[in-house]
């Protein structure tokens, strides 16, 4: 029998915490299966075997990714005296007030690419990806949990 995962670290007891969201990302994983379903049921009235196992296997396997991508949010913890972020595999990245309390929220990234916001403190390294958080609901629990926010287009050193 597999080992069961452990329990999950809690946030402190003033945190407030935001999840990740990936309701967009739903969007592709719930037509793609409607589209191979319908083919395999095209297929199943029509008796073509290969077409049934091709696109039952393409519906169960479009499912199968979309749950365990959906599965795999992460979390934002934010209170009085840290930030921390924990990602859905359990990596962690933590800004604490000892480092400072100004926030700032900074766009990374190219035009070709994208640009993706994180959160930092200014002479720290550490980058917290905003991504799939909503940024407004960033700033309000900041802002309720006593910490300045302060936006820039660049890493401020």
């Amino acid at each position: 029998m597999p080992a069961s995962p452990g329990p999950e670290p809690r946030a402190a007891a003033d945190a407030i915490v935001l999840r990740e969201r990936k309701t967009w990302v739903s969007i592709p994983f719930l037509l793609m299966p409607a589209v191979f379903i319908a083919a395999l049921a095209r297929g199943i009235a029509q008796r073509q075997v290969a077409a049934v196992v091709i696109f039952g296997v393409l519906a169960a396997l479009t499912i199968w990714v979309w749950v365990m991508v959906v599965r795999q949010c992460g979390r934002l913890e934010i209170a009085g005296d840290a930030i921390t972020y924990v990602g859905g595999k359990g990596r962690t990245v933590a800004l604490n007030r000892q480092q400072g309390d100004v926030l700032w929220v900074v766009r990374q990234g190219s035009p070709v690419w994208g640009a993706t916001w994180s959160l930092t403190i200014q002479g720290t390294a550490k980058l917290i990806p905003l991504n799939w958080f909503k940024l407004s609901e960033v700033r309000q629990a900041c802002t309720a949990r006593g910490w300045q926010l302060r936006s820039t287009r660049t890493v401020p050193r």
